[in-house]
């Protein structure tokens, strides 16, 4: 055999190899957390998890003002431009908003229940 009928085995062994540690990695992960999953949280845990959650939605509505407030700014902007420009009223209603787009500026985030 030559060189290059080597190459398709070896390939296929570190294949099959590197198949097998990945699957052992997941199977000891298996056996460990499902020991872990199959008990119901303490009290610690649960507050851990709520901490967490209360951090997220912070995080998730410190994002919206921020990009709310980063497309108010845009509107402000192109809006003072475009009077600016000293365009007819007919080219200047090119540049208003739909209603649509009026109640997104204006939208608020919905409140937990």
């Amino acid at each position: 055999m030559t060189a290059e009928d080597w190459i398709a085995p070896i390939i296929t062994g570190l294949f099959g190899l590197i198949l097998a540690v990945v699957a052992a990695i997941l199977a000891r992960r298996g056996a460990h957390m499902g020991n872990k999953e199959q008990r119901a949280p303490d009290v610690q845990e649960l507050w851990i998890q709520q901490e967490a959650d209360r951090r997220m939605r912070q995080i998730v509505e410190d994002l919206w003002w921020g990009v709310r407030r980063a497309f108010q700014s845009y509107f402000r902007r192109v809006t003072n431009e475009v009077a600016k420009l000293g365009l007819s009223e007919s080219q200047a209603r090119a540049f208003e908003l739909t209603n649509s787009e009026l109640r997104a500026i204006e939208a608020a985030l919905p409140e937990d229940d």
